[in-house]
């Protein structure tokens, strides 16, 4: 599996996907299963102060914690 594919959610096995949204200050995101719609927390990037080239790393940052955090299990 690659490192960025998210797992079927663990609650009824449907498909998960990235959610994000954004406003003038933050980069939020979190993972949504599409079936039963369980989520997880969001996790924000504060982009106010940064540059485009930074801001970018951190989103991307943000985006590969979501999916360990997604795809971790017990």
């Amino acid at each position: 599996m690659d490192e960025t594919e998210l797992k079927p959610c663990p609650f009824c096995g449907g498909e998960a996907e990235i959610k994000e949204d954004s406003d003038t200050y933050f980069f939020r995101a979190w993972c949504e299963c599409k079936k039963c719609h369980i989520q997880t927390r969001q996790w924000r990037v504060y982009t106010k102060k940064h540059d485009e080239k930074i801001t970018s790393m951190l989103i991307d940052d943000c985006k590969r914690k979501l999916t360990e955090h997604w795809n971790n299990r017990v």
